[in-house]
């Protein structure tokens, strides 16, 4: 017996599959736009700039590297700095 696409037995859940796939990209998307808006770029190169400066090797190694790094400049920051 030979099924064409129009006569597959499977064509239904491929369907649903496809409906779902599409519902999920379609969150993903949602996602990456609420992203993209609440990302503020220019105060990440602020900090990165001052961060920087407090690295001896002048560069951000991982994640966990920046993170020290600006927690320390967020602690030795002065008050007139810290207060804005």
């Amino acid at each position: 017996m030979i099924l064409t696409a129009s006569s597959s037995p499977l064509q239904p859940p491929m369907e649903a599959l496809y409906s779902a796939l599409e519902g999920e990209i379609s969150i993903f998307v949602r996602h990456m736009q609420w992203c993209q808006e609440g990302f503020d770029l220019c105060s990440l190169y602020h900090m990165l700039l001052l961060v920087l400066l407090q690295s001896p090797s002048g560069q951000v190694e991982s994640w966990q590297h920046l993170q020290r790094l600006a927690h320390c400049q967020l602690h030795s920051a002065s008050p007139d700095v810290a207060s804005t």
